[in-house]
């Protein structure tokens, strides 16, 4: 109307959920590529501020390899619009070999929040999870996706494993039939040291300890063993003492380096301590010595 002035209230909601991270952890060395796929999405927004009938939309994201060699991220702060049928996959190519982890759920993806996926790859599934955010209120969500080929590179097809075979050069002292896996011993041990000499491992926190404990696993490869090798657990430990002899007798047989009297590293709950293999009682004590020595384990599928 003419010389009058008319207010005009207009209700606004987002529509839309905002991807601000993607992170996955433990990722098996070897591995040349990781992306993970949004799919089912909504492709677009009515004018009435419903979605579109097509969920065809999908939304790729390489990710990129962090400098420990196991890490996987990318922060694309992704505007995406969900659906009730939204669709996570996650690929992982190693050698020839690629590897997809799916996940469908409506409940994990809605509009007005933005999240983050976090993953740590597992001996036999992928643990993902979802914190995500209604712009202002965190939740956390968690589920598994299960891989029945966890180790493509280094999957042995129909081999059959019994302990106290040989592996690539590694000793086999524990075999699981029922889930098929093979742990194996690493054919070469090493001394961790600091990168800086003025410091000493006796002298260092379990953080700072773990810190250089993971670069040293990091960069571990033994020829045809592509996966991630990491330190014994007390269990672990405890089967090779219980087997000190019998081990070191066939790794002699095979001129391959024997287990050594001095002590080893053990992880205890996280915590790393240190463990004699050859003592009259088999205790891990805490604050490994300068000496201490790092002898991991991969577990081989078969």
């Amino acid at each position: 109307v003419a010389g009058k002035s008319q207010d005009v209230n207009l209700q606004m909601e987002r529509k839309v959920m905002q991807l601000d991270k993607v992170e996955m952890k433990n990722i098996p060395q070897g591995t040349e590529q990781v992306s993970i796929v949004i799919s089912s999405l909504h492709s677009g927004i009515k004018i009435d501020g419903s979605y579109s009938d097509n969920k065809d939309y999908s939304y790729e994201l390489q990710l990129v390899k962090q400098e420990d060699n196991t890490t996987w991220s990318a922060t694309p702060s992704a505007f995406l619009l969900p659906s009730d049928e939204t669709t996570v996959s996650v690929k992982m190519k190693i050698g020839e070999t690629e590897k997809t982890f799916a996940y469908t759920g409506s409940d994990k993806f809605v509009a007005n929040s933005h999240f983050t996926i976090t993953a740590t790859y597992q001996a036999q599934k992928l643990e993902m999870k979802f914190t995500g955010a209604v712009w202002g209120e965190d939740k956390q969500i968690d589920f598994s996706l299960v891989d029945d080929n966890p180790n493509p590179g280094t999957s042995t097809g129909a081999q059959i494993f019994k302990v106290g075979d040989f592996y690539k050069g590694c000793y086999v002292f524990e075999v699981d039939e029922n889930e098929r896996i093979a742990k194996v011993l690493s054919s070469i041990e090493k001394v961790p040291a600091p990168s800086d000499p003025k410091k000493t491992i006796a002298l260092s926190t379990n953080a700072e300890i773990t810190e250089i404990i993971n670069g040293y696993l990091s960069l571990w490869t033994v020829e045809g063993i592509a996966v991630q090798w990491r330190v014994m657990n007390v269990d672990e430990a405890q089967i090779l003492y219980d087997n000190y002899t019998a081990i070191n007798t066939a790794l002699s047989n095979q001129c391959a380096t024997a287990l050594s009297t001095e002590t080893y590293y053990v992880n205890d709950n996280q915590e790393y301590k240190k463990c004699e293999l050859k003592a009259k009682t088999f205790k891990p004590v805490a604050n490994p010595k300068n000496e201490t020595i790092l002898r991991p384990i991969a577990e081989i599928l078969f």
